[in-house]
């Protein structure tokens, strides 16, 4: 991986995690990881094995709900930095997936490091609140933590994405086999555990018959994935906007 590569994965992270661009739906839709496996991929020239790499490490984070300022992991950060090691250190799917997961879980840490810091600007942009120093008070609150923001999110995936991916790739290939068959048996309960707390958020009286629609076409009348997925979402337009269900006149 190249420098240029690697600074590039960096501000995409940044962007895809700052507030300011929600616009481009951020966290929601750029940050899952099958998206930014996807772009990774696209990054460092092997754009179909970073979209099947993520696809993977999506799988765990189906059901993750980010409440509030509290979360129990990021899923972003398994999405980007996770996909460019795996790419970058030739490992395959079973193994991106405990990577994923890992660095999910520890980059929470940073989340919680740039939510405590920024407090410290509070107080400075209260007391320009209180001599009507607008422009102050609109530094205080958006030039620091942006800043902070990039240093925590974008350079240290930067750093971790040039740095990291020799030492990732010298650690899987001296581990011995049995390390191996434990990744490859925690590779296949952790999309299950995504899988389940998704079906979990969705298993109610108004969604089940969907699922239970979906069930049928995929067990017994063998659909392709692609179809039934073109299927759904009409009929989430549908059920949502209406469309094609002409209004009652009175």
């Amino acid at each position: 991986m190249t420098l240029i590569q690697a600074i590039i994965i960096g501000l995409y992270h940044y962007v895809i995690n700052c507030k300011y661009f929600v616009l481009t739906q951020g966290q929601f839709v750029l940050g899952k990881p099958l998206i930014s496996g996807l772009m990774v991929g696209i990054i460092l020239g092997r754009p179909i094995e970073g979209m099947i790499i993520g696809a993977n490490i999506n799988l765990i984070y189906m059901g993750f709900v980010d409440a509030g300022g509290i979360r129990s992991c990021d899923p972003t950060v398994a999405g980007t930095l996770g996909t460019a090691l795996a790419l970058a250190s030739n490992a395959g799917p079973k193994e991106a997936i405990v990577l994923g997961s890992i660095l999910g879980v520890v980059a929470n840490f940073g989340y919680t490091a740039w939510m405590s810091l920024n407090s410290f600007f509070v107080p400075l942009s209260e007391k320009c609140a209180l001599k009507g120093d607008f422009k102050g008070m609109q530094f205080w609150y958006i030039v620091p933590a942006q800043v902070l923001f990039y240093l925590i999110y974008g350079l240290t995936t930067t750093l971790a994405c040039y740095f990291g991916a020799e030492p990732v790739a010298n650690i899987l290939n001296n581990l011995p086999a049995w390390v191996m068959n434990g990744f490859s048996a925690i590779a296949v309960v952790l999309p299950a555990v995504g899988i389940c707390m998704n079906l979990k958020a969705i298993m109610n009286k108004y969604t089940i018959s969907f699922f239970i629609l979906g069930f049928i076409c995929t067990i017994y009348f063998g659909m392709d994935m692609i179809v039934i997925t073109i299927l759904a979402i009409i009929a989430a337009f549908i059920s949502i906007f209406g469309v094609g269900i002409p209004s009652r006149r009175e």
